[in-house]
């Protein structure tokens, strides 16, 4: 089973599709990724691992939702220097993208991909490593899902 199909089965099991609102996924992936700046901004690796792991399990409910298959298309590693405003761009446009045209939103899910790949890359992570990290985390959550949003339990 791929990471994508463990983490729709597992988004499944606890009701995170029974709804057609795409925000809340968008939301707390903006929230993961607001993690993931703080954990670059002070070089701290296992957040650095566990911000791209979450950023992407959130992606990957996000275009389940919108019906859009999820982008797995790395690119090479560019300079790492910019990636926080590329990140930043790449969340408005998926915001901007995901009101219109599934094809665009595929595309910027793509590239924020292929951004935290860069990211992943320049800190000796793989998104593959980076994903297990997330999965190992949420695999065995229980809790309730309320308005779309899984609440975990204490």
């Amino acid at each position: 089973m791929t990471h994508v199909e463990r983490v729709h089965e597992w988004a499944q099991a606890r009701g995170l599709y029974d709804t057609d609102d795409p925000s809340v996924q968008f939301g707390k992936a903006v929230g993961e990724l607001g993690e993931l700046i703080i954990a670059l901004a002070n070089d701290d690796i296992e957040g650095i691992k566990d911000g791209i792991g979450d950023v992407r399990v959130c992606l990957i409910n996000f275009c389940k939702i919108v019906d859009v298959s999820f982008s797995t298309w790395t690119r090479n590693v560019q300079h790492p220097g910019t990636v926080v405003f590329d990140l930043l761009q790449a969340f408005y446009d998926l915001s901007e993208a995901q009101k219109r045209r599934p094809y665009q939103t595929y595309l910027n899910v793509e590239a924020i991909n292929a951004i935290l790949n860069d990211i992943a890359h320049h800190y000796g992570l793989t998104l593959e490593e980076c994903d297990n990290h997330a999965w190992h985390q949420i695999k065995d959550r229980t809790g309730r899902t309320v308005n779309g949003e899984f609440i975990k339990d204490a």
